[in-house]
């Protein structure tokens, strides 16, 4: 429970700085909703009896739209986002605390592109918010062998970026994103 807490309130945090770079408070009110397990006051409506129920399916396409909004696909470094990056590997680490499996299979996805297209952006935020790199590496080594597919290509992956994580994160941190890939 504690380090739950040291967790949101880190997350706090950032979104908090997040939150001057152009973060609108609909969305860190959603992320932080969703990390806390709150109902979010936009995802109730009322019953035919005039009732309040919260409605899960909104609940469930907001944080999908919040997800592809912060997912950076067809970005190229004209209209890249750091600031936007932290965010996307934060819904990240929320989903895989959550157990989001539709959020989780997302980054499966997803992922290994947006890193092989900024691979610099990715490991500088990982170096400034190590807590991330527990879910990032994960959903790294999850893209080779999502739906069957790339597990071929996993050591390509290894060999071609492998050097430059352990140069820019810790050698503690290197370790444990490394240790992601090992079969």
């Amino acid at each position: 429970m504690r380090r739950y807490c040291i967790i949101s309130f880190l997350c706090l945090s950032l979104l908090s700085s997040v939150a001057l770079a152009g973060v609108t408070q609909n969305d860190a009110a959603l992320i932080l909703d969703t990390l806390l397990d709150l109902e979010n006051p936009a995802h109730r409506s009322t019953n035919e009896q005039g009732k309040p129920v919260y409605d899960a399916l909104r609940a469930y396409q907001d944080w999908a739209a919040l997800y592809q909004k912060y997912a950076q696909r067809d970005r190229d470094s004209a209209q890249f986002s750091q600031d936007s990056l932290r965010v996307y590997l934060l819904l990240g680490w929320i989903a895989q605390a959550k157990l989001d499996a539709a959020t989780m299979e997302a980054f499966a996805g997803d992922l290994v592109p947006l890193y092989e297209r900024n691979e610099e952006s990715v490991l500088g935020v990982l170096k400034d918010l190590p807590f991330l790199i527990s879910s990032t590496c994960r959903y790294l080594d999850r893209h080779f062998g999502f739906e069957d597919k790339n597990r071929d290509k996993k050591p390509v992956f290894l060999a071609a970026h492998a050097d430059r994580i352990k140069q820019v994160l810790t050698p503690k941190d290197a370790e444990s994103c490394i240790r992601y890939f090992e079969d």
